[in-house]
C-alpha cells in the first residue's frame, strides 16, 4: 500500500505503472501521508524526494527515511505550474517572475529552510548538471 497526496502527479504515475487503485491511499497533506508511513498504515509515500528531505530535516526523530528512485528507473522531473493553455500573457508573466527569483540569494536562503542545498537549486536551473 502506498500513500499519495490528493492532486499530485504521483497518483497517476502509480496507476500508469500498474499499481492497483486499491493499493493506493490518498491523503490531503504531507504530514498525513508521512504519519501513515510511520504508523505502518501504508508501506511508502510517493512524492518529491527533496520535499521529503525538507520535511524530515524539521523532524529529525521521525522513524522515516527517503529512498531515491534511480534516474535509470525514472528520470526526475522539475516542478511546474499549471495554467490555462490559452493564457499566454499569464504564462509570460509567471516565467518573468520566476526568472527574476530563481537562484537569487533570497531564493537559496528560503529554500535552505526546507532542506534544499545550492546544488539542488543549481540542478533545477541547469538540468544538464
Amino acid at each position: 500500500m502506498i500513500a499519495v497526496i490528493s492532486g499530485q502527479i504521483q497518483h497517476q504515475t502509480a496507476l500508469q505503472n500498474g499499481v492497483p487503485p486499491e493499493r493506493i491511499r490518498i491523503f490531503a497533506t504531507q504530514a498525513g501521508a508521512a504519519d501513515a508511513v510511520a504508523a505502518g498504515v501504508v508501506h511508502a509515500y510517493a512524492s518529491v524526494a527533496m520535499a521529503h528531505r525538507g520535511y524530515l530535516a524539521q523532524r529529525p526523530d521521525a522513524p522515516l527515511a527517503v529512498i531515491d528512485v534511480p534516474a535509470a528507473e525514472k528520470e526526475p522531473a522539475a516542478g511546474a505550474f499549471a495554467l490555462a493553455k490559452g493564457d499566454a500573457a499569464l504564462r509570460r508573466r509567471i516565467d518573468s517572475c520566476l526568472e527574476d527569483l530563481l537562484g537569487t540569494s533570497w531564493h537559496r536562503d528560503m529554500m535552505s529552510g526546507y532542506g534544499f542545498s545550492d546544488t539542488d537549486i543549481d540542478c533545477l536551473l541547469s538540468p544538464t548538471l
